[in-house]
């Protein structure tokens, strides 16, 4: 198939902006995507112009996010739900711009079972983002009392409770992420080490003993590392988010609350933990990811998660 992806920023050589969540996604799926002989092309949503000069080529077009979205006659579209605004309530206007991408799209997939909860666009296919497999011959012992945290700096991912926890359980703490708090954080712990966004995290998350994660692609990174993953919360659409993972995180609202489910566990507990984690990841790849691609833009309505 010819396929056009639309998005507001692709992953580019050089690019100051950095890489997130959906990029990534972007561009891993992409490139399952043209292995298996399908061609693509990425469009800014802001280019019209080379948007409409495609649509005569395309056999299907594939909008990341309901912001991005292009109807286009003719040419049926796959629209992704990624996330949320970080902003708490929902604004009643994006529930009704999703809603009506929704019922523009030939084909939507959600990216957790948080969209259609708070959001009203039940989807053919939920997913839970993807992961590279690893065999665990490649993973090393991770280094004792350090951990990991992966993620945005920025209020909506709550990264403070995830440093004072660290700062209780007596961890060396990494930090794989940037964001509008970092400065501040720097300056309250300038024992932690700030690496900024990184491309590739295999490295800092096989040193972890813990990963702190803020999303779903850190949760799943994490765990196909066997490594156990903690995660934060604020409000009730992120505590639904982070529940809701297929997945066993150890989270709340507090660093107390996670301190104590951490005092509490056995060895035994946390190796079950580790193993069906692990176990999970491996049925999330990206090309499990492609997959549900393929599978709607053939017309095969599916739920799958």
């Amino acid at each position: 198939m010819n396929i056009v992806m639309v998005g507001w920023h692709f992953p580019q050589k050089g690019d100051p902006v950095p890489i997130g969540g959906v990029q990534d996604h972007i561009e891993r799926v992409t490139a399952h995507l043209r292995f298996r002989g399908h061609q693509v092309e990425w469009v800014y949503r802001e280019n019209e112009e080379r948007f409409r000069s495609l649509l005569s080529w395309a056999d299907r077009i594939v909008c990341h996010d309901y912001f991005s979205f292009k109807q286009a006659a003719g040419v049926p579209t796959l629209t992704i739900f990624h996330g949320w605004e970080g902003k708490w309530p929902v604004d009643s206007g994006v529930i009704r711009a999703r809603q009506q991408v929704k019922a523009a799209s030939a084909w939507t997939i959600n990216a957790g079972a948080f969209i259609e909860k708070f959001y009203g666009t039940p989807a053919d296919a939920v997913i839970w983002g993807g992961s590279e497999p690893v065999q665990p011959v490649m993973i090393p012992a991770p280094v004792q009392n350090r951990a990991l945290y992966l993620g945005r700096l920025d209020p909506d991912t709550c990264p403070e409770p995830a440093f004072r926890l660290s700062k209780m359980m007596g961890w060396a703490l990494e930090v794989c992420g940037d964001g509008s708090l970092r400065r501040a954080l720097q300056q309250e712990y300038p024992q932690a080490y700030f690496h900024g966004f990184v491309k590739d995290l295999s490295s800092h998350i096989n040193r972890a003993e813990f990963v702190i994660g803020t999303g779903y692609l850190s949760y799943l990174a994490a765990m196909a590392r066997r490594r156990p993953v903690i995660s934060f919360w604020e409000n009730p659409l992120r505590q639904f988010y982070v529940e809701s993972f297929p997945g066993r995180i150890l989270s709340g609202r507090r660093p107390e609350d996670v301190y104590w489910q951490l005092l509490a566990l056995e060895d035994e507990e946390f190796s079950d933990i580790v193993e069906e984690n692990a176990a999970i990841a491996a049925r999330n790849t990206w090309a499990d990811i492609a997959d549900v691609y393929e599978k709607l833009m053939k017309g095969e309505k599916q739920c799958s998660g």
